[in-house]
């Protein structure tokens, strides 16, 4: 996924609702290619998850962006998220270039549907298989398609079921208010009261046939 822009973003949704959350690393750069940093961010991630309320459902690490697909309960997400990827920095010691993340909150955004759940759920899953790093999801051993399709694994993070109350069906999206300045735009094109009464006054009048 190529997010563009990765200024903070203003977190919507609270507990209870699911999200897929997408952070990267520091300018897209490929900071996690190697096998000994995506295996150590998924060993923070399974303690970061554990003494939580978050239920992850699904997750990726690829080279340069991680996808995360969770429902928060009780835990507030942004700050669960900075602490991850705080924890992950710290305690990589080979480090020492400046910033790792991207700098911002990421992508976020709120699943609402049965439908948009599954879709992400695959599409967190087929990443590594889009990017032809295997031929086959569960091949991929930063993810967890492996945990799911074939045997969990102690190494990796506990994995929930699909939320209960996702709806079946995704609703009509709520239509967003007009602005002001297309407020004004249809006032203007209104006819004023005494451009109505004008017009009334110069219709001309239907006369009845004579008998």
């Amino acid at each position: 996924m190529h997010i563009t822009d990765r200024t903070r973003l203003r977190r919507r949704g609270g507990a209870d609702e699911s999200r897929f959350l997408t952070f990267s690393c520091r300018n897209r750069a490929h900071l996690l290619d190697g096998a000994q940093r995506k295996d150590h961010l998924v060993r923070v991630l399974r303690d970061r998850v554990a003494p939580t309320s978050i239920e992850l459902h699904a997750w990726v690490v690829m080279s340069n962006h991680v996808h995360l697909l969770l429902t928060p309960r009780a835990t507030p997400i942004g700050k669960w998220l900075a602490q991850l990827k705080g924890s992950f920095t710290t305690s990589l010691v080979e480090w020492s270039g400046g910033a790792f993340w991207q700098r911002g909150g990421g992508f976020d955004r709120v699943i609402w549907s049965v439908d948009e759940f599954e879709e992400k759920f695959r599409y967190i899953h087929q990443n590594p298989v889009r990017a032809g790093f295997v031929a086959s999801a569960e091949a991929y051993r930063w993810s967890s398609a492996h945990d799911w399709f074939i045997a969990p694994r102690a190494s990796a993070p506990r994995l929930f079921e699909r939320p209960a109350e996702l709806t079946h069906a995704a609703g009509p999206l709520p239509r967003p208010p007009p602005s002001r300045r297309a407020s004004r735009m249809v006032r203007a094109t209104r006819p004023s009261r005494r451009a109505r009464a004008m017009s009334r006054a110069h219709r001309p009048q239907s006369r009845l046939p004579a008998r």
